[in-house]
């Protein structure tokens, strides 16, 4: 009994000890930690391939998390998500706290471009599966910069959506259902719009 005593105190001082210190540090640290969670669970998949899109998006509760983002009654699959598949993946904590990692995105200053290339597999929903038998076809590409939203803070935050990826040096618009090297549209105005990709 002594020793279950010691071992539930020592817990609750653990609990006291973390909360200390994220209220120490701030909200933003704690938001940058939930913020860099999430990114990996929607963005991060080393060695994945193009035939795994159904079975990870579905495992990692992905379209539930988006329904729950855009407060949809009606359940709906997400349309396209974007994995980063290779070694390199889960280095881009620097894109937004570092000038080695990224820069600001001529199109939109809102967000950052990686100077890294990155291999990822992008899905898009089969447009004849409804949720929640949603079902998507991958497409893998071995050379992108990825476009992201980082968190705000003093450093530059983390990223927490990839926006865009376009193939280097070119930066160009992905949407769903269009593939990046389909499109030559002129490139946007500084601080112009660009649509999100959840």
């Amino acid at each position: 009994p002594q020793n279950k005593s010691f071992v539930i105190i020592s817990i609750f001082a653990g609990v006291l000890l973390i909360s200390a210190v994220l209220m120490f540090l701030g909200p933003e640290t704690a938001d940058g930690a939930d913020a860099a969670l999430s990114f990996y669970k929607r963005h991060v998949n080393k060695g994945m391939t193009e035939d795994q899109c159904t079975d990870v998006i579905k495992n990692r509760g992905i379209n539930e998390e988006y329904n729950e983002k855009i407060n949809q009654e009606n359940k709906v699959c997400k349309p396209t998500n974007t994995f980063l598949n290779g070694k390199n993946a889960d280095s881009t904590g620097t894109i937004c706290c570092s000038r080695e990692g990224g820069e600001l995105w001529p199109q939109n200053h809102k967000f950052k471009i990686s100077k890294a290339i990155y291999p990822l597999v992008e899905c898009k929903r089969d447009k004849v599966s409804q949720y929640p038998d949603c079902v998507y076809k991958g497409e893998t590409y071995t050379d992108r910069r990825i476009i992201v939203s980082c968190t705000s803070s003093k450093d530059g935050g983390t990223p927490y959506h990839i926006e865009v990826f376009s193939p280097p040096p070119l930066v160009l618009l992905t949407r769903p259902g269009i593939h990046p090297d389909s499109l030559h549209t002129p490139p946007l105005a500084p601080h112009a719009t660009v649509p999100t990709l959840l």
